[in-house]
């Protein structure tokens, strides 16, 4: 799966980021580092279609791979349940 491995982020607001995505026993699994503090794990993921799909509280994040570049879009939810306008980043493969 192009999906599985580390990836460096570049976030929405230009700080630095960390995705880790492996599979085990059938499941996937992730770690995200958001900006700073500790690697925490994701508790929702999944893939629809051609793209991983993280849900963490009100916050979605859908990921597609090209290569060794990821293309991300995250959305969050609003308090009445609007979403809010989705924001665009980037990841790139990191060695393992």
């Amino acid at each position: 799966m192009p999906l599985l491995g580390n990836w460096a982020l570049t976030l929405p607001n230009g700080a630095a980021g960390w995705l880790g995505v492996t599979q085990e026993g059938g499941q996937l699994k992730a770690n995200l580092l958001w900006g700073g503090g500790s690697v925490l794990p994701v508790p929702g993921v999944k893939m629809e279609g051609d793209q991983l799909v993280l849900t963490q509280g009100k916050q979605t994040i859908t990921a597609r791979v090209f290569g060794d570049d990821l293309q991300l879009t995250m959305v969050s939810t609003r308090p009445g349940g609007k979403p809010s306008p989705a924001s665009s980043f980037t990841g790139k493969r990191t060695p393992p």
